[in-house]
């Protein structure tokens, strides 16, 4: 063989061992772009869309159809153009036919997020994005214990039998209750209607009752309101008051202002408070006090067992 004709031999060598290497298999464990389209995007996609986004389908004319031989870079270039389309419509933070599919806790949720971050930054074995946090029925993970709102019919007989009135059927925020495992789902978001129904409620009761409608008999009139007060705070809140907590309802009548005008505020403050709104998880590390699992105190678990059972 000629000089000439070795280096021409060399160099188309060297040039199949380039695309080889280009062309190697990825390592084990990689998950490629293609593999998550094909395994997990594209079954979702099928799964939850195809039945209105195909041909012929209710969303047949939107922009995002499943349909024809391009499908993968059809839905890419969707989501280039728009990063939070199909997102935000799944789970209903746009306006969608469909309604929404799942929220941002599902698993399915993920695998979107997952592949949209595929299309913007491909290439990789894992996900370019962070996951965000799922639940799935079969992991049962409370976490810390949360807030769960009174329902109306809970506030209005906590008022009513700690103040010995009865309120217009106008006051205090509805809640709605269905048919689950728990009755009352829509209990804890509070909206700026909400916010303002229970302010009204507080300023009602507020109103009812005055300094000349307390005992005091001879009884210093700052000190009758503070004992109305603290009195009211605990028959009112579901838990026990703690002294930090009963400071807060006197804040006004300590600070000085006259006692009519510290009844007022503390009534106020008493009705608002998160501790007569919810059911407030106070709680006690279980065991080792670097354990996350922590247990409620005895009057935690009794003010649920009285929701529970009692309704009140």
């Amino acid at each position: 063989m000629s000089s000439s004709g070795l280096r021409f031999a060399l160099a188309s060598l060297g040039a199949l061992t380039l695309v080889l290497a280009g062309c190697a298999a990825p390592p084990p464990g990689c998950v490629t772009d293609e593999a998550f389209w094909r395994d997990r995007a594209e079954p979702l996609l099928q799964a939850e869309c195809a039945a209105c986004h195909t041909d012929g389908g209710a969303a047949f004319g939107t922009r995002f159809v499943l349909s024809g031989p391009r499908i993968r870079a059809d839905v890419q270039s969707l989501v280039r153009a728009d990063v939070e389309l199909l997102s935000e419509k799944a789970t209903g933070g746009l306006d969608h036919g469909g309604g929404a599919r799942f929220d941002t806790y599902d698993p399915r949720y993920a695998v979107l997020v997952e592949f949209v971050a595929r299309t913007l930054d491909g290439g990789h074995c894992e996900s370019p994005a962070p996951a965000p946090p799922t639940c799935t029925s079969a992991t049962i993970d409370p976490g810390p214990p949360t807030l769960q709102r009174l329902h109306r019919d809970q506030l209005r007989r906590g008022i009513e039998g700690t103040f010995d009135l009865t309120l217009p059927d106008s006051l205090l925020p509805p809640t709605s209750s269905g048919s689950g495992f728990r009755t009352w789902p829509d209990n804890n978001p509070v909206t700026s209607t909400a916010a303002e129904s229970l302010m009204v409620t507080a300023e009602y009761v507020a109103s009812q009752r005055t300094l000349d409608t307390l005992a005091c008999g001879t009884q210093e009139p700052a000190d009758c309101v503070r004992s109305a007060l603290q009195g009211w705070t605990g028959a009112a809140w579901p838990l026990p008051p703690l002294d930090a907590e009963l400071a807060i309802v006197t804040e006004a009548l300590d600070a000085g202002e006259a006692p009519e005008e510290g009844l007022r505020r503390g009534i106020e403050v008493l009705l608002q408070a998160p501790q007569f709104l919810y059911l407030e998880p106070r709680t006690r590390p279980a065991g080792d006090t670097d354990s996350e699992v922590r247990w409620l105190d005895d009057d935690a678990v009794a003010a649920r067992l009285a929701a529970l059972l009692t309704d009140a």
